[in-house]
């Protein structure tokens, strides 16, 4: 896992993460893709792509740059966002 978790951050509650994902849910949009909330295990948001993002090549560079680093800029707790398929 790379980066240090800063000092007293908090992870987020499930309620939380589904507000913070509304963000990336919009700019996913866009492009006709989709994501719903999964779980929340651990310091993990699990996700499931949808539309547009469900099968494509992107799906992976848009779930990290855009869908974690949106959630871990908002809960720096958060270390990881992962896709359900």
């Amino acid at each position: 896992r790379e980066g240090a978790c800063p000092a007293g951050a908090k992870l987020p509650q499930e309620k939380e993460s589904k507000e913070a994902l509304q963000e990336a849910r919009s700019i996913l949009m866009r492009d006709g893709g989709d994501l719903e909330f999964g779980a929340l295990e651990g310091d993990a948001v699990l996700v499931r792509l949808k539309g547009a993002c469900a099968g494509c090549p992107r799906a992976a560079l848009d779930l990290k740059g855009v869908v974690e680093a949106l959630l871990r800029r908002r809960y720096p707790a958060i270390r990881e966002v992962h896709n359900l398929y």
